[in-house]
């Protein structure tokens, strides 16, 4: 049986490719199970079987589970499972109810893996606690965790697959364990040499507005978050549909942070100096989000890891801390003058050409950012704090503290660190061909009403199919 949950944004993509694959024959309904969270994508699940998480935690409710008992049954059967953390959504809620909602995930997906024969299981980018929580059961009734990630390549939408929780990318991983020196082509290192002459950001960061805008787009929004969440939700359970009042609030207050900002750009924003500074270069993540929680949690506040990366660089070397480009309006002006504090911090702005940033510092620091993935194609050190796909290139230096950190920079300027590391462009464009190879040309992406057509168009979807199809076979 393959299973599929239905909570997360991008379902209605996964929906519409299951569809077309029942369509064609090419898989059967009586072998598909969807989870679903209270009435949330209905109109794209109801013509399947379904498990709902909500009505089976309404059930648990009747039984009077003792939470602490279980929370210490669980921590004993799944050892790293300490999740309470990691989910941008369940933080925001009670301390009991986090602790209740975890336990009665833990009992759902056990009773799923118990009672079906699954053989894989299909949902989002780790992210949230349920997927943790999904990854970590099938495990123990070993089956197949399979979740879609944007492969993060230049100039085209791709997507690309994990069978973990730690930002691999296994259908590329496992092709480059094969490397050699002699299989990597002129080909391969043509591409290579293509993008370090002309750069080309990732497609998902096109699809990143820095324009804080009040439009139309956003009050239909907030009338279908309305019905969803007064009229679809049905059960206190369903945390993933927010109310419609507090998101608009939430994106007001960015509206109006993000105006302040661009008025007083110029004495929150340093300079930057490319003649006279010398500098590694950290690019902030928004938050929350996963590239935190999940991929770099012993870094979850930015700002005190920004205070002690530019406590392990020399006097004479600058921390740029370049603003994310959708963050604007995500953090107050205390944060960036808090930072300004440290004579060798300077914010940077959002709109400063990022390439150039990178082909001009020292180094790159990062948690687990695309900027360091840039950086080791523009030949440049990277250093990584958290968990991310390049760093199974063997190229980056993964980073356990901030002692060894300050070590390994110190390495590097007096040359005792090798880099670059060897046969860093052939494994690089080794590594590229992986990627290319190995993710699928489709867009993966959460269900908007600005970007509709294009998600749900026949090629996406029947690119989509064709990638599930592909992993179950």
């Amino acid at each position: 049986m393959l299973v599929f949950d239905f909570i997360h944004d991008e379902s209605p993509l996964v929906s519409k490719a299951l569809q077309h694959l029942l369509e064609e024959n090419q898989l059967r309904a009586e072998n598909i199970l969807i989870i679903t969270m209270g009435k949330r994508w209905f109109q794209f699940f109801a013509d399947f079987q379904q498990l709902s998480m909500t009505r089976y935690f309404q059930d648990l409710d009747k039984k009077n589970i003792n939470i602490e008992d279980e929370l210490q049954r669980i921590a004993k059967t799944y050892p790293s499972a300490n999740l309470y953390a990691v989910d941008r959504l369940l933080i925001e809620k009670p301390i009991d109810y986090q602790k209740k909602v975890l336990v009665y995930t833990f009992l759902f997906y056990e009773h799923l893996f118990a009672t079906n024969p699954v053989t894989h299981y299909f949902t989002t980018g780790i992210a949230y606690m349920y997927n943790f929580s999904s990854y970590y059961v099938a495990q123990k009734y070993m089956c197949k965790h399979v979740s879609f990630y944007d492969a993060r390549g230049p100039g085209k939408k791709q997507t690309t697959v994990s069978f973990g929780i730690s930002n691999r990318f296994d259908l590329v991983y496992q092709k480059y364990r094969e490397y050699q020196k002699q299989q990597v082509t002129d080909e391969m290192l043509q591409d290579l040499q293509k993008f370090r002459q002309k750069p080309v950001p990732p497609t998902y960061m096109k699809n990143l507005s820095t324009k804080q805008t009040i439009n139309l787009v956003l009050i239909k929004e907030f009338f279908i978050r309305f019905k969803r969440y007064y009229i679809d939700r049905g059960s206190r359970y369903d945390y993933f549909s927010r109310s419609p009042f507090s998101l608009s609030v939430f994106k007001l207050k960015k509206f109006f942070v993000a105006k302040t900002l661009s008025l007083l750009s110029s004495s929150v924003f340093d300079k930057v100096d490319y003649d006279r500074d010398k500098y590694f270069l950290f690019p902030l993540h928004k938050y929350p989000e996963a590239s935190t929680l999940v991929l770099a949690k012993h870094y979850v506040n930015q700002q005190e890891t920004i205070i002690n990366i530019s406590k392990t660089l020399p006097a004479d070397i600058l921390l740029y801390v370049k603003e994310h480009k959708s963050a604007l309006g995500d953090r107050f002006t205390n944060f960036y003058k808090e930072l300004k504090k440290y004579p060798n911090i300077k914010i940077i702005s959002h709109r400063e050409d990022t390439f150039k940033l990178i082909r001009n510092a020292a180094g790159v620091i990062t948690l687990s950012s695309t900027v360091g993935w840039e950086g080791l194609i523009l030949r440049k050190p990277v250093f990584v704090l958290g968990d991310v796909f390049y760093n199974d290139t063997g190229l980056t230096f993964q980073i356990e503290s901030f002692s060894q950190l300050e070590k390994s920079i110190k390495d590097l300027i007096n040359q005792k660190l090798q880099f670059p590391k060897k046969d860093h462009d052939y494994k690089l464009a080794y590594f590229m061909s992986c990627l290319k190879e190995n993710s699928f040309p489709f867009e993966f992406n959460v269900y908007k009403l600005e970007i509709t057509n294009r998600l749900l168009n026949k090629e996406n979807v029947e690119s989509c199919a064709n990638c599930i199809l592909t992993i179950v076979e």
